[in-house]
């Protein structure tokens, strides 16, 4: 073939079709039953096992029959793309109760995966508080914030029209995570059930 056939014309994409045909696709098509022969030998050999990885794939698809029929390779399931297992779809494709026997860590980690997937905001949290500690460290009394929202206190305190909007962004990100995680926060132990009975903010902004 030449790779740098006319392709901008009819007759030319024609000759290239020609020659793809003939030097690719025939030949292939050609030894196609020879290839088709032996990868059924291989599979064979694979279906060998009690529950091979492809006929779980098989019966994974809808069709169990098929892994008692014959050549697994002759069913248009088996040329399929299987869809890959990620985290959304993990406990639906194995199984929540083979998971927590197999691999029990795993499985309290997507338990666990929705606060979990809170602690993205640590940067931004670890930032507010560097910001409110250059801000107000030794500057303010507790007692000023008596009543005063968090609302209130972005607008009230930062003067700095840049340092008030990096506030509010960095506070909204933590707020977010906090109101993720809270009622677990709250579920841990005596110091959990202290905090929920101690704890007066307004968790939104």
């Amino acid at each position: 073939m030449d790779p740098k056939a006319e392709l901008r014309t009819k007759a030319g994409r024609a000759a290239w079709e020609h020659s793809f045909s003939t030097l690719i696709l025939q030949p292939e098509m050609k030894d196609l039953p020879r290839h088709l022969a032996r990868l059924e030998e291989v599979v064979k050999e694979d279906q060998s096992a009690a529950e091979s990885a492809l006929a779980f794939i098989i019966k994974e698809r809808g069709d169990p029959k098929i892994v008692q029929q014959g050549s697994i390779v002759r069913h248009p399931l088996f040329w399929r793309p299987r869809v890959f297992v990620d985290l959304a779809n993990v406990t639906f494709k194995v199984g929540l109760e083979k998971l927590k026997a197999e691999s029990p860590n795993f499985a309290r980690f997507l338990e666990k995966r929705a606060s979990l997937s809170k602690t993205k905001a640590l940067v931004e949290v670890v930032k507010l508080q560097e910001l409110l500690i250059k801000r107000f460290e030794k500057r303010m009394e507790s007692c000023q914030l008596d009543g005063v929202t968090i609302g209130d206190f972005l607008c009230k305190f930062f003067r700095n029209q840049q340092e008030a909007e990096e506030a509010r962004e960095l506070t909204a990100t933590f707020m977010d995570a906090f109101n993720g995680v809270i009622e677990e926060l709250f579920s841990w132990s005596a110091w959990g059930e202290r905090a929920r009975e101690s704890c007066q903010v307004s968790y939104m902004i």
